[in-house]
């Protein structure tokens, strides 16, 4: 069984790692209100510290999911279905609650593909819970197409902090979303545009 390379984005020893990266990123995500830029941070960083090569953030949706974003290790945008094991991971975190975890997608009957095709199904899979409160909102998808046994436990750890966090920015920037959209026609309201106004006014003051 191949292993994953110990990949350390700090540069320290796997021993010595610590959660200031993560933390350094938690403060930018808390201020942020654009849903889309939000989860693109989230989704990077997760992915960075994680080992792994692709990810997908999720909003469920009663008993179905939407997915906001999937994006690969490079920085590039994918579509949801392109990743063949989302769904029924996806599903298996709503049934039960709980973070699902995949060492070898070969040894999982449920997720295990009639042929393996390289770089497009996972072989190791972890998949957390955004929880606000004791309400499960969605999950945060990592796998590695590359190699079994990708997520140890510190990039586990890493995983865990960024996702806890998250779903509170995330449910923040939902609710944003709601007071400055029409929710038939999307079209942003007098506040939002208030709001867009003030931001570029400080961009352009920070640009001089």
């Amino acid at each position: 069984m191949q292993t994953a390379p110990k990949r350390n984005p700090t540069g320290e020893r796997p021993g010595n790692l610590n959660l200031r990266p993560i933390l350094e990123v938690v403060k930018k995500i808390n201020s942020e209100r654009n849903l889309r830029r939000l989860v693109t941070m989230i989704l990077d960083t997760a992915i960075e510290f994680s080992n792994a090569t692709r990810g997908t953030i999720a909003i469920f949706k009663e008993q179905s999911f939407n997915a906001e974003l999937s994006r690969t290790v490079s920085g590039g945008e994918i579509k949801h279905s392109e990743i063949p094991s989302l769904a029924p991971v996806l599903k298996r975190l709503h049934k039960t609650g709980k973070s699902v975890v995949v060492d070898d997608v070969r040894q999982d009957e449920a997720l295990r593909p009639e042929t393996v095709e390289a770089g497009r199904d996972a072989q190791s899979i972890i998949c957390l819970p955004l929880r606000v409160k004791s309400r499960l909102m969605g999950g945060l998808y990592l796998d590695n197409t590359e190699v079994s046994a990708a997520f140890g436990a510190r990039e586990r750890e890493f995983a865990e902090v960024l996702a806890e966090h998250a779903s509170i920015a995330i449910e923040n920037a939902l609710l944003y979303r709601k007071s400055t959209q029409d929710r038939v026609t999307n079209v942003y309201n007098h506040a939002a545009f208030e709001q867009f106004l003030d931001d570029e006014m400080d961009l352009a003051r920070r640009g001089n």
